[in-house]
């Protein structure tokens, strides 16, 4: 006699791996192209992708814009495509005359890209303009079910910035944070990955076994000025 055979099988949830990798900053170059060699992108995945979180100001009173995100391995440079759920995309300006800027990118690192193989990368981020207060976070993530976010959402003006998030059981949440002051932040609903008080810009995340509806992601700034926070979500 077979003993359980019309017992329930549990249901094996797939789960996203969201690891933080790497960050730099520069407080003082006044540039347009700012470039970091050798960062590590985590060890090679099939189904790798790059996320790349990335924030900066201009110092005159100008709309700054991100022109290009790109990552190169042992060929040729991948160029990263901004985070979107299809509805909104994970980039934002705000401040004095739209200064400030941040922004998730991704970059695909898996099978048949160029950095396939590669552990480690230079990433280059090209900004409209002179941009200083500059900041990079970058993380690998496998397991995803596509290169779409579940959901993205974005603040500015408050303090604390506040989103409350939704996430797939499996998936990750991801939050990035600029301001144009010296800043050391605190976040809530993720955890601190990344705080860069001289710049006053960092990055948070965490992954979920469960599903989250309307998980309260916060970060608050010890000194706020024109602050923002992008979050975006992925599922496997």
């Amino acid at each position: 006699m077979v003993v359980g055979i019309n017992a329930p099988v549990a249901r094996r949830i797939k789960l996203i791996n969201l690891a933080f990798t790497a960050g730099y900053e520069d407080t003082t170059s006044l540039a347009t192209t700012h470039t970091d060699a050798g960062k590590s992108i985590g060890a090679a995945a099939p189904d790798r992708r790059l996320l790349v979180c990335v924030s900066g100001v201009r110092t005159t009173a100008a709309a700054i814009s991100i022109t290009s995100v790109k990552v190169t391995g042992s060929g040729t440079a991948v160029t990263g495509t901004v985070v979107t759920d299809g509805t909104t995309t994970a980039t934002q300006v705000q401040g004095s005359s739209n200064r400030a800027i941040e922004a998730i990118y991704i970059v695909d690192a898996g099978t048949g890209s160029q950095l396939e193989g590669d552990t480690t990368g230079d990433i280059e981020i090209v900004f409209n303009g002179a941009t200083y207060l500059y900041s990079v976070s970058v993380y690998s993530m496998t397991g995803q079910g596509t290169t779409t976010a579940t959901q993205v959402q974005k603040t500015t003006g408050t303090n604390p910035l506040t989103r409350d998030q939704n996430c797939n059981a499996g998936g990750a949440i991801l939050a990035a944070v600029t301001n144009n002051a010296a800043a050391t932040v605190t976040y809530a609903g993720v955890d601190e990955d990344r705080d860069v008080g001289a710049v006053g810009a960092g990055s948070g995340s965490k992954m979920f076994a469960a599903a989250q509806s309307n998980l309260t992601v916060s970060a608050t700034l010890t000194s706020a000025g024109e602050q923002g926070m992008v979050v975006a979500s992925f599922g496997p």
